[in-house]
């Protein structure tokens, strides 16, 4: 789940070996018009999560258990190719430390490839508090969010984790040690000239979103807002990243995890630097002006969404992200994997005289069931929306300047209680199982010290009973002995004679040496 830059969950994707995605990048740029085939899982036809077999590198899976399931097809065919075999060692050791960056230059402005694709599961965690005109509730990977009800105007701040970062997936015979990334999307762009709403007024713009999104699944609107505000906005970005407001952009480190410390950087996955910020913070007043125009857009939305199984009425906080070039990049990824709750995503972008041929940044959306790819230049003043689950998988595109976004994410009433209260009952669970866990340490402590205690007793009473026999002289012990020989009771005749229980056996066996 990611939002054009910034996803908030993370997302799940395809590895291919650094040297070989270095060399189908160059095999792509030397041919600027050559097309690459959509990739898509071989089982399913799925285009997001997925995985390329490490053994072979010609097909892809969107699960280990479609892999598994193909095997026996595959195997026929797989096999290790001249080109994995020689000179790919040299290749991977020189471009170690590239990461997600790609040389500027060929491909019509479309990066080069690199990176691998997570997918991840999101985790809702509420702390209450009340202010803001909505229910801001943000998911991200690394900074807290704030959920916004458009009704009540409380707010809560609710945090969104993510799953680890899946293992490679290797051929069904290989070892699960070899991790390969997917390459970007090489086809050329595509420039679309976007419908345009008939006017601005706040009812026009819903209908025409919902026309759109049921048409298309997804939405462009330029200029929407005006370009002074615009630059206003841009402004308060930059000033929060000169501030250091900015952080580079991190991964959950696991699905109940909210240690800081467990969060890793993948810059692979994600390079950009990003910030979750409120709406009525002092300053930023012109993104705040702009989301309260969106969230107003967004409700008139849900009497036109009858229906269609979806009631609008809470977002994320607002995330403010910067790309700083350099092939900063966003591999493919769905926003919302998990039905976490997000419906819509909403992205605008701040970016004036933007050119993909030159500047990169290009976000490719590959709809489901479709092999045609959508792209939208992320142009100053233009506002996508799109559904935020599997129907749009989507990539950012490695950019070569800096690029600047503000994204918000619009939740469904019911999908999103649904995650709170699945996540709710994850986290009883995991409370009762904690519980429990510590109740049985408990008990095996108390037993332990239970069990020494009475050992240590045990061997003060084999102690005490030892040195009352060692007192008896040996006529004594004869005489005992005579008369407990013939008795088929022996213990019978000390108890008689007075003779405690914890004595009577450490006596028995000095007779029995008699």
């Amino acid at each position: 789940m990611s939002y054009d830059d910034h996803l908030l969950i993370q997302p799940s994707g395809v590895e291919l070996s650094y040297s070989e995605v270095e060399k189908c990048a160059c095999q792509q740029t030397m041919a600027d018009d050559a097309t690459v085939p959509v990739m898509k899982c071989v089982v399913c036809g799925s285009f997001s999560s997925l995985k390329r077999c490490s053994r072979c590198k010609h097909v892809v899976y969107c699960s280990r258990e479609h892999q598994l399931q193909d095997w026996p097809k595959h195997k026929i065919s797989c096999h290790v190719t001249k080109s994995q075999t020689g000179g790919s060692r040299d290749e991977a050791s020189s471009h170690t430390n590239s990461v997600c960056q790609q040389p500027q230059g060929g491909g019509g402005g479309v990066s080069a490839a690199t990176k691998t694709v997570h997918d991840g599961r999101v985790e809702i965690k509420e702390n209450e508090t009340t202010g803001g005109a909505v229910k801001d509730e943000t998911d991200s990977f690394d900074q807290p969010k704030a959920h916004i009800n458009f009704k009540n105007g409380t707010e809560t701040n609710i945090e969104l984790k993510t799953n680890d970062c899946k293992q490679p997936m290797n051929s069904a015979d290989e070892n699960e040690n070899s991790s390969e990334y997917t390459p970007f999307d090489k086809r050329p762009f595509i420039e679309r000239h976007f419908d345009k709403p008939k006017s601005k007024k706040k009812k026009d713009i819903a209908k025409f979103v919902v026309d759109k999104l049921d048409k298309n699944n997804f939405c462009v609107i330029d200029y929407l807002f005006e370009d002074d505000h615009v630059d206003r906005m841009l402004a308060e970005i930059k000033s929060l990243d000169a501030r250091s407001q900015l952080k580079t952009g991190k991964l959950a480190g696991g699905r109940t995890s909210d240690d800081n410390n467990q969060k890793v950087l993948k810059s692979e996955i994600r390079s950009d630097r990003m910030a979750w910020v409120d709406r009525n913070q002092e300053d930023i007043p012109n993104i705040g002006r702009a989301v309260e125009r969106l969230d107003s857009i967004l409700t008139d939305l849900n009497p036109l969404l009858e229906g269609k199984d979806c009631f609008i009425n809470s977002r994320t906080k607002v995330m403010v992200t910067c790309y700083p070039g350099e092939g900063t990049c966003y591999r493919r990824h769905v926003d919302n994997p998990s039905r976490d709750g997000r419906r819509i995503t909403c992205i605008l972008y701040l970016n004036r005289d933007w050119d993909v041929q030159t500047d990169g940044g290009l976000l490719r959306i590959f709809p489901t069931g479709s092999e045609d790819h959508v792209d939208v230049p992320p142009l100053f003043n233009r506002l996508l929306f799109f559904w935020s689950d599997g129907r749009n998988p989507h990539e950012v595109q490695p950019a070569y300047r800096t690029r600047y976004a503000m994204t918000v994410w619009y939740f469904d009433e019911m999908e999103r209680n649904k995650a709170k209260e699945e996540n709710r009952h994850l986290e009883s669970m995991k409370t009762r199982g904690s519980i429990a866990l510590m109740e049985k340490e408990s008990c095996n402590e108390e037993m332990e010290k239970y069990s020494k205690e009475k050992e240590r007793i045990q061997q003060q009473i084999d102690s005490r009973a030892s040195e009352a026999v060692g007192s008896l002289s040996r006529q004594e012990l004869q005489a005992l002995a005579a008369l407990t020989r013939d008795h088929p009771n022996p213990r019978e005749v000390l108890s008689n004679m007075g003779i405690a229980d914890i004595i009577q056996d450490s006596l028995i066996k000095a007779m029995e040496k008699m």
